[in-house]
């Protein structure tokens, strides 16, 4: 019987029928991380809390770093983002009008980013170490806890 690896339910409690990425799949990932229910899998990816959904914050991340990196040297990659406009002639981007007048912004894509590479971390060391994870389960549950409110951890 398969189990949730963040809120602990099992099956036929909870449904396994989405594939659930270990990087998000809007930035050409293809790992599977299979122990993530249906319903984390959505509490992951949507908007919760009036924060932004952890998988586009990590695809807003990395598509700055990529387009930030190569624009040094070349002509950096076009790229639709939710919160910021980038100028492809002058190699540079700013927050969209709409997020500059919110104060709790940075704050809110920082604290989903660290959330997110957290996650990414965790479910391919649980892939890679499975058989070898010896983390304390009470520790680990305690410290996710603070990072991701109203979700059960355990390895």
């Amino acid at each position: 019987m398969k189990k949730c690896l963040w809120c602990l339910e099992e099956e036929p409690n909870v449904k396994f029928n989405n594939r659930s990425h270990i990087f998000p799949q809007s930035l050409g990932a293809k790992k599977i991380f299979p122990f993530e229910c249906d319903n984390c899998n959505k509490y992951f990816g949507n908007y919760n809390n009036l924060k932004p959904s952890i998988d586009l914050v990590l695809k807003e991340a990395f598509n700055l770093s990529r387009y930030m990196l190569l624009s040094i040297n070349q002509n950096p990659p076009k790229f639709k983002s939710e919160y910021f406009n980038a100028d492809h002639i002058k190699k540079s981007w700013n927050i969209k009008q709409q997020f500059k007048i919110r104060r709790d912004f940075q704050e809110n894509i920082g604290v989903q980013l660290k959330k997110g590479l957290i996650k990414i971390a965790l479910e391919t060391l649980y892939l890679e170490k499975k058989s070898d994870m010896r983390l304390n389960s009470i520790i680990l549950e305690n410290l996710l806890g603070m990072i991701f409110k109203n979700v059960k951890f355990i390895i």
